[in-house]
């Protein structure tokens, strides 16, 4: 499950791998000819004229091959209107590990002051290994407007002077070529978001967004430098890449895939346009892909040959889900959803949501049986700690493709408010499996959240206030810990109060005037409070501490036998 980054831990995305010295003062031939290459860089990513002048007019509109990505094309004209453009065109070579490509990007300074800094960012939230960082992502002819710029090396970017400042309004083209050698080796931290793209038997599935470059304000670099928590970099892009192959080889990840072209010599060139917060994007040969089209979106389950049954499984639950929970909530946003496996060594939960794309852990891909030891008896202990794979995929892939609507089409300022929309997200898929599977699956679900804050109590984790922002509290981990169980019972109680009927048109009424932003207050609950006894409820579970009470704990005899549990 989608976890909320606790620490941000340094990174090596561009350290060592970008020449830091400034370019020359005086007009060189070499300075020339770096300002002819982005000229052509541009007219080949942006075509002829001024690369503003045609982004500007696609962005507006909606049947431009930027929006395919969106099932509601208008959101993009609508929300991603003065976002980053970026065009990116790339060549894989697999035996090389090495990506090549030119990259432009069109950036209106939507701010009410000068931008001075931007800092570009090789995407990812992956951390290679120091050893490689010197090779993995260089840099070279980068212009602002057709112009050599001065930058330098920062621990997590390149970080570019604007001379003159970008004044409110105004757009800059940013062109570059570059090359990045992929990793042979990364490392997965503990609590980071994001694993790496490796699969079981050694198979890699060649991830590539961390060499796909992206920006970052001032404004972000700073809420980045401020705190624990990640902040929320909620600064949409739209993004059109154009990926050359190998033969056999397939592009997976965020966006949809508009255009596939054979190319003279047997590679093939694949076109993707996506708009989003973030760019999880792939190639591979080592995986098949099983797909079905459901209300419009195209669902992609990414495997192994030999796990094919477990896929057209998964596949059907990933269906129902997004049927169910498009039912109560409005159209899934995006045209495609993908689902990737990943090494259980790699992700250590069951499943990640990022922009479209689903990590699942492969173990999903398995069937399997948990239950805990004959010593248990407790028939509540033994219910709550019992699964089946089904069991497993139900939850992990409904709670995955609920953040579809509460990450993706509403996104969460972590540091104001991140506790809601994890306990939305687990409430709401509780919800939908209670309408689809009826309610003893549901109740068990229920109870399982009720274990899982039993279980924290156990380890001595205090029941936390929840409802506020971080900076309110002392006990950040605690409340970090507890941001999963007890707030989707709160919401569960609340749905059973007002009615599935009520429940659902106020969460549509909530999301809608947010689509593609960053919710700055309290989530969901602004708008549920508006019915009756709502906002008692919420004092009660969410801004005092009465969970003991109200969700109990664990009895002597259950701590017993739980502590025979290895």
């Amino acid at each position: 499950m989608r976890k909320v980054i606790a620490f941000l831990i340094a990174a090596l995305l561009l350290g060592g791998c970008i020449d830091t010295s400034p370019p020359p003062k005086q007009e060189t031939s070499d300075q020339g000819s770096q300002q002819q290459g982005a000229g052509i860089i541009a007219a080949r990513l942006f075509g002829p004229g001024d690369p503003r002048v045609a982004v500007r007019g696609e962005l507006a509109d909606p049947a431009s091959p930027w929006w395919q990505a969106l099932q509601n094309p208008a959101d993009g004209p609508a929300h991603f209107g003065q976002a980053p453009v970026h065009r990116v065109d790339l060549t894989y070579s697999p035996e090389e590990k090495l990506l090549t490509g030119e990259h432009g990007i069109v950036f209106t300074n939507t701010a009410d002051e000068p931008v001075r800094h931007i800092y570009l960012i090789a995407e990812g939230r992956m951390r290679g290994d120091g050893a490689i960082a010197d090779e993995r992502w260089a840099l070279s002819d980068l212009q602002v407007n057709g112009k050599a710029v001065t930058y330098r090396q920062e621990p997590v970017a390149a970080s570019i002077t604007l001379d003159p400042p970008l004044e409110p309004g105004e757009s800059a083209v940013i062109t570059f070529a570059f090359k990045a050698r992929l990793p042979v080796r990364s490392s997965l931290v503990t609590g980071l978001m994001g694993p790496t793209t490796y699969g079981v038997d050694s198979l890699r599935y060649d991830g590539l967004k961390e060499a796909i470059a992206t920006l970052w304000t001032g404004q972000q670099m700073d809420a980045m430098s401020e705190g624990a928590l990640e902040p929320d970099l909620g600064f949409p892009s739209v993004r059109d890449v154009r990926i050359t192959l190998p033969a056999g080889w397939r592009a997976a990840g965020a966006g949809t895939a508009i255009e596939t072209k054979a190319l003279a010599d047997g590679r093939q060139q694949v076109r993707v346009v996506a708009a989003g917060t973030s760019f999880p994007f792939y190639a591979t040969a080592a995986l098949a892909e099983t797909a079905r089209e459901v209300n419009g979106v195209r669902l992609v389950i990414h495997h192994r040959q030999l796990q094919a049954a477990a896929t057209r499984e998964l596949l059907d639950i990933a269906a129902t889900m997004l049927e169910s929970h498009a039912a109560v909530l409005g159209p899934f946003p995006l045209r495609e959803l993908e689902f990737m496996p990943i090494d259980p060594e790699l992700l250590r939960e069951d499943a990640m949501y990022e922009a479209g794309v689903v990590y699942l852990n492969e173990a999903l891909y398995k069937p399997a049986l948990y239950g805990p030891p004959p010593d248990v008896t407790d028939p509540w202990l033994r219910r709550v700690m019992s699964y089946t794979s089904d069991q497993i995929r139900v939850m992990a892939v409904g709670h995955e493709v609920a953040h579809g609507w509460w990450w993706e089409l509403v996104r969460v300022d972590r540091a104001v408010s991140p506790w809601w929309y994890e306990g939305m997200t687990e409430a709401t898929m509780i919800a939908v499996v209670e309408q689809v599977y009826g309610p003893e699956p549901a109740q068990n679900l229920r109870d399982r959240n009720v274990y899982q804050y039993q279980l924290n109590r156990l380890a001595g984790k205090e029941d936390t206030a929840g409802g506020l922002p971080l900076s309110d509290l002392t006990k950040a981990e605690e409340y970090r810990i507890m941001s999963y169980a007890k707030p989707a019972l709160f919401y569960e109680m609340v749905r059973k109060q007002m009615g599935d009927e009520a429940f659902f048109a106020a969460l549509r009424r909530y999301i809608e005037p947010r689509r593609f932003t960053a919710a700055t207050d309290r989530g969901p609950v602004e708008e549920l409070t508006r019915a009756p006894g709502v906002a008692e409820l919420y004092q009660r579970w969410m801004l005092e501490t009465h969970g003991d009470e109200d969700i109990g704990l664990l009895t002597e005899e259950q701590i017993r036998q739980r502590q025979l549990v290895p």
